[in-house]
């Protein structure tokens, strides 16, 4: 089987590592990997891409990007991905293409396959975040997919509302969950020296985006950044994704870092530094997605800021609040001290999505049969395979109808 998968940016890297490795380790797989996106012109970014790609893999570069800083050069560099990834799949000619998500860069590489009438296999669909434009990309690549690997049993209800067939719809959890549980722990000091020295304390980790639904996209930044002043502390902020607003926001906080010697700016974490960033640090600013999948696993308490995530599942662990410093500020107090008890409030899987992903994937034996798709009119039910059978409808299992 020969498998294309599609990574734009190092956000989505910590989600194909293990589903690299477990397709590479799996011995029927010829893997196929394109980068695009942000990997085009970033080259930590990239670099990040090609440190977790397996040596067996073979590597294809997708020239384009979407971070232009209007909305015409993000929709010109949507075009140039698009007709990249045509040429791109006429060389490599995929059994299957694999992609992640709901990024911009994603949608044209996934809409290039449609003359080629390929096999579609979307991780993480049917999740919600309304605050941004991610929420209808996802949705839209759904529609185009042909077998769905979902982070747990809500989303697996919502794709098959959408029409998607419940049979082809597989609750893996998510994969980021997994290279989280192989990351080896890295001492606390020993981790303050490898992000530029940050002074010892109780560490703010604040990773913050546009907030692309919004009439105001740099609000949340603002706000944080209010807030942070208010309560000097030890920070660690992460760069913004390519998002429209992204490269204004990188350049506030470059600045921010710069005036303030309790902060650290470092672009990338990469993937020995962030997960032992969720494990160190007191409590997670933002409004990214990782607050709500990724901090739970290590029971973290989070401040989500604004609506960009809007309709996520989240745990108890993540206290939403408004872009208005005061809360901000407030919230992050209160999270100071706290931990939780990760099995409680990790909704997103137990760190063996991967496996699970490539068995079901390995199992298919007919891809050219998944281009035919039936719009599903059944009421199902869906449960995630990482609770106990006697747990799972209090736990995680949804359904619809009688």
């Amino acid at each position: 089987m020969r498998v294309l998968c599609v990574s734009s940016s190092r956000s989505d890297v910590g989600i194909w590592r293990s589903i690299w490795a477990a397709l590479a380790a799996s011995g029927g797989v010829s893997l196929h990997v394109a980068l695009t996106g942000a990997h085009s012109d970033r080259e930590e970014e990239r670099g990040s891409a090609l440190s977790a790609i397996p040596a067996s893999a073979r590597v294809h570069a997708v020239d384009g990007s979407i971070s232009g800083a209007t909305p015409a050069e993000v929709a010109k560099g949507m075009a140039l991905i698009h007709g990249n990834m045509a040429r791109l799949l006429e060389e490599v000619v995929p059994d299957i293409v694999l992609v992640v998500g709901d990024r911009l860069d994603l949608l044209p590489a996934v809409s290039a396959t449609l003359p080629f009438n390929l096999p579609i296999g979307h991780v993480h669909g049917g999740e919600l975040s309304y605050g941004a434009v991610d929420d209808r990309i996802r949705h839209s690549i759904s529609k185009l997919a042909h077998l769905h690997f979902v982070s747990g049993a809500d989303a697996a209800l919502r794709l098959s509302r959408m029409g998607e067939q419940p049979d082809r719809i597989f609750v893996v959890g998510a994969p980021g969950l997994d290279h989280l549980a192989a990351t080896a722990p890295i001492e606390r000091e020993a981790f303050l020296g490898a992000v530029g020295g940050l002074e010892d304390g109780s560490i703010r980790l604040v990773t913050v985006h546009p907030e692309t639904n919004s009439e105001r996209p740099l609000m949340p930044m603002e706000a944080i950044l209010d807030a942070l002043d208010a309560l000097p502390g030890p920070t660690l902020l992460t760069a913004s994704n390519e998002d429209l607003g992204g490269a204004t926001i990188n350049a506030r906080l470059r600045d921010f870092a710069s005036t303030r010697r309790w902060v650290r700016f470092v672009p990338t974490l990469g993937p020995g530094l962030y997960p032992n960033a969720l494990r160190h640090a007191a409590v997670m600013i933002g409004n990214s997605s990782s607050g709500l999948i990724e901090a739970g696993y290590f029971g973290l308490p989070v401040v989500n800021v604004g609506s960009r995530q809007d309709g996520r599942l989240r745990g108890a662990n993540v206290r939403d609040v408004p872009s208005r410093a005061h809360d901000i500020a407030a919230a992050a107090s209160a999270c100071l001290g706290m931990r939780f008890d990760p099995a409680v409030v990790s909704m997103y899987g137990d760190g063996r999505a991967a496996p699970r992903l490539v068995e079901r994937l390995l199992a298919v034996t007919n891809l050219a049969d998944l281009r035919s798709k039936e719009f599903n009119v059944r009421d199902v039910q869906f449960a995630a395979p990482w609770y106990p059978a006697h747990a799972r409808e209090r736990a995680n299992m949804v359904g619809a109808g009688p």
